[in-house]
């Protein structure tokens, strides 16, 4: 019974992660629309292409035992691969000038599935 949780709990953290992973598509489809990056900070995007960098390095059997951890090595290779297009979508469109004044903005999608990521751990 244990492991039949541990899996459902494993799944259940694979499905948030790839939620994570494709919350900013709207933006990006928003961005390439307008062509624009308007109001939107690059800053989140970079980050967590940090950080499924560094855990994608984490699975890798360089580190770990083997490929014991093979659900983190596709899980953030998926988050790499997609976080690097925003990234340079984001370069892209990125406007030279910027309002000062304008605070940056998270969408919604992003900060609710973060937060959803959050609760797995």
């Amino acid at each position: 019974m244990e492991k039949k949780i541990q899996l459902v709990l494993g799944i259940a953290g694979n499905v948030t992660s790839v939620l994570l992973y494709s919350a900013p598509i709207l933006t990006f489809k928003r961005v390439t629309r307008k062509r624009s990056t308007e109001e939107f900070s690059g800053v989140p995007y970079f980050i967590t292409l940090l950080g499924a960098l560094l855990y994608l390095w984490y699975g890798l059997p360089v580190v770990s035992y083997k490929w014991e951890n093979i659900t983190v090595i596709t899980i953030c290779g998926v988050g790499v691969i997609l976080e690097s297009a925003y990234v340079l979508i984001y370069i892209w469109f990125a406007s030279s000038r910027r309002k000062a004044s304008s605070p940056p903005t998270l969408p919604f999608n992003l900060i609710f599935f973060i937060s959803l990521c959050t609760f797995k751990h």
